[in-house]
Formats: C-alpha cells, sequence, structure tokens
C-alpha cells in the first residue's frame, strides 16, 4: 500500500528527502487528509524501526524508495504524532462546517414551530371545530389539546369517505387561505427531523476530544534546529503552523458549542411551547408530529382539489347542457311560429251555435253569412227583404226620383251592377276564409292530437 501511496497522486514525483521536509515544515497544502491518513496506515513499527537501524548503509544492499522512505521518517522527531495532530487540522474545517449546519438546521426547525403565526391559526381553527362537535359534552369547551391528537384527524370520519382533516382541508383553502403558508413555514421541519441529534452531540463532543488531543501534541513538540542534508534545507514548523491552527480552530469550536447549547434551548422551549414536558420528550419523538400532520394535510388538499375540479365539470357540462336545451326550445318556437297558420276571424262572433258553443263551427259561420248578406242587402234599399226580430220588414217607398230622366235611370243600373258586384265578390271572399277556417281548425287538431 505505502508503495502505491508513494507512486501515484501530485506527490509521486517526491523523494525521501522531499517528505522528510514536508512533515517537518507541517505544509497544509501537501499533508492534506488523504496524506496524513496514507501516512498513518503506514507508520512505522517497533520491529520496522529495529529492522532498519540494522541495516548497514555502506556495506548493504541498495534499499528500495519504500525503504528510504522509511528511513527518512525514522529521522523526524515524534513522526506518528506530528501527522495525527496534521490530520486532525486536515479534517476539522470539513467536519466543524458539517456539525455546525445540523446545528442551526435543528435550531431553525425549533424556532419556525413556535414562530408560524399561520400554523397558531389553524391550530386555533382545529381547537374551534373540536369544541363545536364535541359541544354539550364533557370534551367541548376545552382550552386546548395535545400536539399528537392533530394526527387524529384524518381518522375521524363520518358517513362519508371524507375525514374531519379533509374538512379542515376545504375550510382552509375556501374560507382562511393564508393558513395555508404554515406548510411553508415548517419546511424546515423536515430537515430538523433527519437530524439525529444524540449523533450531533457525539459529533461535537468527538471533536472537542480530538482537539484536546492535538493541543497537547502541539505544546508538547519543541521545535528543532533546522537541518540541511544533501543542500537541502529543513526547518522544523510544525509548531508555529499548529499553533495558527490551534487558535483559529477554537474559536470555531466555541461558535459550534454556542449554536448547539442555543439549539437545546430552542428544542425545549419548542417543547413547553406545545405543553408538552421537556424531560419526557425525545426531539426523534417530537418532530414527527407535524412532519406526519403535513403529509396528512397535503394528501388531503390534493384530494379536496380534485373533488373541485370534478364538481367545475359537472357543473360547467350542467350549463352547457342547458344552454344547448334553451336553444333547441328556441329553435323549435320559431320554427313552429314560422309554420303556423294565421288566426282567422269567426263569423258572427258572440252567437251560439246549436252545440253551445261560441263560433258554432262552419255551419254556423255559413248562417252567420247568410244572416249578414240578408240585414245588408234589405238596408241597401234595393235587396229582398231581411227579417229582424221575427217581424217583415215594410215595403219600399216610391220615391218621386223614379219618375226622373233617363239619365237617372242609367245612373241607377250602373250603380245596381256595381253594387251586385261588390255582393258577389264578397260572398266569394266570406266563403273562401269560412273554408280556410274551417281546414286550419282540422290541421291544427290533428297537430295537437299528435302532441299528446
Amino acid at each position: 500500500m505505502l508503495g502505491i501511496f508513494l507512486s501515484a497522486g501530485d506527490t509521486k514525483n517526491f523523494t525521501p528527502l522531499d517528505w522528510r521536509k514536508a512533515v517537518l515544515a507541517a505544509d497544509p497544502v501537501i499533508m492534506t487528509e488523504r496524506v496524513t491518513t496514507s501516512l498513518l496506515e503506514n507508520a512505522l513499527t517497533k520491529d520496522d524501526i529495529a529492522a532498519l537501524k540494522a541495516v548497514d548503509m555502506s556495506t548493504g544492499p541498495k534499499l528500495a524508495k519504500m525503504d528510504l522512505f522509511l528511513l527518512e521518517m525514522m529521522k523526524i522527531d515524534r513522526c506518528a504524532d506530528r501527522l495525527k495532530a496534521m490530520k486532525c487540522r486536515a479534517q476539522f474545517g470539513e467536519r466543524c462546517d458539517k456539525l455546525y449546519q445540523d446545528v442551526m438546521t435543528a435550531y431553525e426547525g425549533f424556532d419556525a414551530l413556535q414562530t408560524s403565526d399561520a400554523f397558531a391559526d389553524l391550530l386555533e381553527l382545529i381547537l374551534l371545530i373540536g369544541n363545536y362537535l364535541n359541544s354539550g359534552s364533557l370534551s367541548g369547551g376545552a382550552h386546548g389539546f395535545r400536539i399528537k391528537n392533530i394526527n387524529r384527524l384524518e381518522g375521524t370520519k363520518g358517513v362519508t369517505k371524507s375525514s374531519l382533516l379533509h374538512f379542515i382541508a376545504d375550510t382552509v383553502e375556501t374560507k382562511f387561505p393564508h393558513m395555508r403558508d404554515f406548510l411553508d413555514d415548517l419546511k424546515i421541519v423536515y430537515r430538523a427531523q433527519r437530524i439525529d441529534l444524540d449523533a450531533l452531540r457525539q459529533g461535537i463532543r468527538d471533536l472537542r476530544v480530538e482537539m484536546e488531543e492535538t493541543r497537547e501534541i502541539v505544546n508538547s513538540i519543541k521545535p528543532s534546529p533546522t537541518v540541511t542534508e544533501n543542500g537541502v534545507e529543513m526547518p522544523d514548523r510544525f509548531s508555529a503552523e499548529m499553533a495558527a491552527f490551534m487558535k483559529d480552530s477554537t474559536q470555531r469550536y466555541d461558535a459550534l458549542s454556542e449554536a448547539h447549547t442555543k439549539m437545546l434551548k430552542s428544542f425545549e422551549d419548542a417543547v413547553v411551547f406545545y405543553g408538552e414536558d421537556p424531560a419526557l420528550t425525545k426531539p426523534e419523538d417530537f418532530l414527527p408530529v407535524f412532519t406526519t400532520f403535513m403529509d396528512s394535510y397535503t394528501v388531503a388538499s390534493a384530494e379536496n382539489k380534485v373533488v373541485r375540479d370534478r364538481k367545475e365539470r359537472d357543473e360547467k357540462r350542467r350549463k352547457a347542457e342547458e344552454e344547448r336545451l334553451s336553444k333547441r326550445r328556441k329553435s323549435k318556437a320559431a320554427t313552429t311560429e314560422m309554420f303556423a297558420l294565421p288566426s282567422l276571424p269567426t263569423l258572427g262572433a258572440g252567437d251560439e251555435g246549436d252545440d253551445g258553443e261560441a263560433g258554432g263551427g262552419f255551419g254556423l259561420g255559413m248562417d252567420d253569412l247568410l244572416e249578414s248578406l240578408k240585414r245588408g242587402t234589405g238596408s241597401g234599399g234595393g235587396g229582398a227583404g231581411g227579417n229582424s226580430g221575427g217581424k217583415t220588414a215594410p215595403p219600399p217607398r216610391r220615391s218621386s226620383r223614379r219618375r226622373s230622366s233617363g239619365g237617372s235611370s242609367r245612373q241607377r243600373s250602373r250603380s245596381r251592377k256595381a253594387s251586385g258586384a261588390s255582393l258577389s265578390e264578397t260572398v266569394r271572399e266570406a266563403l273562401g276564409l269560412a273554408l280556410l277556417r274551417e281546414e286550419s281548425e282540422g290541421v291544427l287538431g290533428r297537430e295537437e292530437g299528435g302532441e299528446e
């Protein structure tokens, strides 16, 4: 493994002397986590050191690059401790940042549970609905409820398939849309739930222990004088480089520890805020109450949307069908009116026929027509005398005008001819109207019978 490490990576061209110089200088660019880890895994054991010391470099066989590397490492005072301290330095930045990020995520999750106005309003609505449903019972008029009971809403159902949670979600969507913001306010809780606070606490503790060990190593190693071999100067800068690291790492660890304490305080405040006992409540049991409710609420809200969309589609279809039927009725009425026969006046209106009905039909219309003609002729002075009230009309008086000149006679003759022509046209028109009226009544009668 050591041979593979020495011949790979950016340091494959390093000589054993270059490696010794890099360890003494504690260069963070060269002594990365990968390098320090590989060197520690291949650290010299007591047997290796004894075997190498027994080798006579002047008369013995030529050593391989790996053996020469180990010989150079043997010349460094407390080489393994130096590598261990430099490994802590190489890992510290990433580990501290990861722990700090988890601490802040958990803190923001606990803080969101206490500062979300939308979620507080939603809980108030749930309490109001619960008191209304339980009015008249011992459970009514409650001032609060256990926070874990919000996950029982999904299982509370009536005669329909929808649950009480569906009703609450629909009420929020239609009446109190601002309460929907609680899903965004508590979104951080999902991330906070995935954080294992016990593992987080242990990680911070392990980091502190490693820092203390590194501090002891740095304080115990005294800088050695600068060594020059084969024209290569190798100053020992381990103490100076690691002292700067210890100062920076201590500040960062203090900030991490302070944030962790603040997060634990926020957790206790959130537990008390919802009426629970911090001594009996664990974070892994507390946060899932809210994430489970948000998941159930999201599902119920989506199902409500499907139902609303289906009702809207049904309503649109119903209105479209009503509009289509209305247009069809209007079109039918317009067609009927277009082809309907005009209404005809009833001859002899006001008189009653033999069957007692007004109008009397075609036979009664003919009687009225003849009677009307008789009355019209009688009043004209030149026709047969018509009956009026059962009495015979008196004969017309002779007029002195009958003795007038022949011109007057010719005028009277033309008048009679015109009167006769007018009478003939009147009779024909009346007979045509009567026949048309009888035919139209017959047609309409057949249509009404067909509709019934």
